[in-house]
């Protein structure tokens, strides 16, 4: 393998179709908010079995247009897991909400019950939001949070950047699709090019409640409202109340649309998701193998209610047992040109998030994580490659 031929942890394959689409609309008369934004939403809710999706510039402004939604504000509390991206929590506090980290199963990453019931215990809130992350692809238990988030009255937000094609199997035997909120108010997504899927840049919110997606789409445009009928300052005998110029702002919106361009490339990839997912459960399926009879590797924890698209591929490895630090094993595979990555530094590590808990299964998950290659323009031989590279640093 020559440097040209670098394996990174994680690629957008780019197809011809793909590119056939965004040309087209290159020579449309949209660019910017088009009919091919409003096909990307209605393709998204028709993958996710939700009733309505508002698609964004980004996985960060999703996550901030669900909390406007919701109407976060100073009395506001977010509950959620440290292993997360700093978007989840970064958008909350520029909100004026407070942030609390939850632990993590330190063998799969993902947020347990007791985690968010270990926090409920010991805090009184006036208002919370729970944003619980489907980290690596994997589905968290749905069916046991949501319960949790009933009882208490919070309101659940699912963070899916990683897990679109992810399924959750209920109790019952039967399927919810992630991206429903069969147990939520709302799921984020993330198209950046990493992802299952991207559009280049862009991220999504789906719910079922038709008043949070009138919101969503408020706030998505600057607050802007076009509908006469929700008009405040003029009413339907009002002489140029149907003057198609006229608009109202009735919130502090943001400019948060994404693009036909970026939609196009979107609505190319997802009508491919099938192909996709089974791509990469094949590649995961070849990694599994590998690691079979191996001690000093091993995969995440993985659970029997999720139908899982993985997003990434993680492997847990005893660093100070195997006498090898991961900042220099990640050097090596790089020299080898094998790209990793750690998937995340626990935000409660973060200076300006750092308090005085310990987390102790976020941080054991986190010293002994790392992100192998995992993307579809990779071959059974690619991962054969990587686990062998593996062998042969660590071992030897």
């Amino acid at each position: 393998m020559n440097k040209k031929d670098f394996l990174h942890y994680g690629q957008q394959k780019i197809e011809q179709d793909d590119i056939d689409s965004v040309i087209k609309v290159l020579k449309s008369d949209f660019l910017t908010t088009g009919p091919i934004v409003k096909k990307f939403e209605d393709k998204l809710c028709d993958i996710t079995k939700s009733k309505y999706s508002v698609v964004c510039s980004n996985g960060s402004t999703a996550l901030t247009l669900a909390y406007l939604s919701l109407g976060i504000d100073k009395d506001t509390t977010c509950i959620m897991p440290s292993l997360t991206f700093a978007a989840a929590a970064n958008a909350a506090r520029v909100l004026g909400a407070k942030v609390i980290f939850c632990d993590n199963c330190p063998d799969s990453g993902l947020v347990r019950p007791i985690d968010l019931i270990n926090i409920l215990k010991k805090n009184k809130f006036k208002k919370a939001f729970f944003i619980p992350v489907h980290l690596n692809g994997q589905s968290i238990d749905l069916e046991s949070l949501s319960e949790i988030c009933l009882k208490y009255n919070i309101k659940m937000i699912e963070d899916a950047s990683h897990a679109l094609g992810t399924k959750f199997l209920k109790g019952n035997k039967s399927t919810s699709y992630i991206g429903s909120c069969e147990y939520s108010e709302m799921t984020t997504f993330s198209f950046h090019p990493v992802k299952t899927i991207t559009m280049g840049e862009g991220g999504a919110v789906t719910t079922n409640n038709k008043e949070i997606y009138k919101k969503l789409l408020l706030f998505r445009n600057n607050g802007i409202m076009r509908s006469p009928d929700l008009f405040k300052e003029r009413k339907p005998n009002d002489k140029g109340f149907k003057d198609s110029s006229y608009y109202e702002i009735h919130e502090n919106g943001f400019n948060f649309r994404s693009s036909d361009i970026n939609c196009a490339l979107g609505l190319s990839q997802i009508k491919k998701l099938t192909k996709i997912a089974n791509k990469r459960k094949k590649l995961v399926s070849v990694y599994d193998n590998f690691l079979l009879e191996e001690s000093w590797l091993k995969s995440i924890k993985k659970f029997s209610f999720s139908n899982t698209v993985f997003h990434l591929y993680v492997v847990l490895i005893d660093f100070e047992k195997r006498k090898i630090q991961r900042p220099e094993l990640i050097h090596k595979l790089r020299d080898n040109n094998i790209g990793t990555m750690v998937h995340y530094i626990p935000l409660h590590f973060q200076p300006i998030f750092k308090g005085k808990n310990k987390l102790r299964g976020a941080e054991k998950y986190y010293n002994q994580c790392l992100s192998l290659p995992l993307h579809t323009n990779m071959h059974s031989s690619d991962v054969e490659l990587v686990f062998m590279k593996l062998k042969e640093l660590i071992i030897n």
